[in-house]
């Protein structure tokens, strides 16, 4: 399977739950004892099953884009107010 069918802003980490490793023998080159292979290492997920380079490459873009998705959507005061260490650092200067 090349790429998904589904669009990237679609898709949701459940749609790339790994169930199961999947391997696959292919023939390169050669014929008779000459014959070269190589092996294919894959993962089964609810999209199918997808070569492990191209479900790492979907995995690290849905990532991107689910911090993307969240940080646009924290309030609009900036980033460094809606960092998780701002309200501890906020608390201790106000104590001082």
């Amino acid at each position: 399977m090349s790429l998904t069918q589904k669009p990237i802003e679609e898709l949701k980490f459940s749609d790339l739950r790994v169930h199961y490793g999947t391997g696959r023998s292919i023939h390169v080159s050669g014929t008779g004892r000459d014959k070269k292979f190589r092996y294919r290492h894959g993962a089964m997920t609810d999209l199918g099953d997808l070569e492990i380079s191209e479900w790492n490459s979907l995995i690290n873009d849905l990532i991107g884009i689910t911090a993307n998705r969240k940080f646009s959507s924290s309030s609009g005061n900036g980033a460094k107010r809606s960092a998780p260490g701002f309200t501890v650092r906020a608390r201790l200067r106000n104590m001082r």
